[in-house]
């Protein structure tokens, strides 16, 4: 029985592990109020479009790619990002600046890019 239990928790993190993300896509997330997806087109470019609950949507534009692998990391970095996520009033990500996370698949197989993992915000793959 334990070899069974052991087998699948290795067989699931083996999956966790994956290196291979297809990053071209739209993701979404919401947070506190504001709703922002990121659609990332196949040439490198990506637009952001940020909506905060009373205003007039922000959209943003610029270049992605996908860099280094470290564990279950696949590096990808955009560039001049602008994000409305804060964190009790933080920004997550500085308005303009260059912006370096992880983008992975998570053990339920969907395609997530990190921004907070510890509170669990991601940008989710639609």
């Amino acid at each position: 029985m334990k070899s069974v239990v052991l087998g699948g928790a290795l067989l699931l993190s083996s999956c966790a592990f994956s290196n291979s993300v297809q990053a071209p896509g739209s993701y979404e997330v919401r947070k506190d109020g504001v709703h922002e997806t990121l659609a990332l087109n196949a040439d490198g470019r990506y637009m952001l479009t940020s909506t905060v609950e009373g205003q007039p949507p922000q959209r943003h534009s610029g270049n992605w790619e996908l860099s280094s692998v470290s564990g279950r990391c696949q590096r990808i970095i955009f560039e001049n990002f602008t994000s409305q996520l804060a964190d009790q009033g933080r920004l997550y990500v500085r308005a303009g600046e260059d912006w370096s996370t992880c983008i992975e698949r998570s053990l339920l197989g969907r395609t997530q890019i990190v921004i907070d993992a510890d509170a669990g915000t991601y940008y989710v793959r639609q």
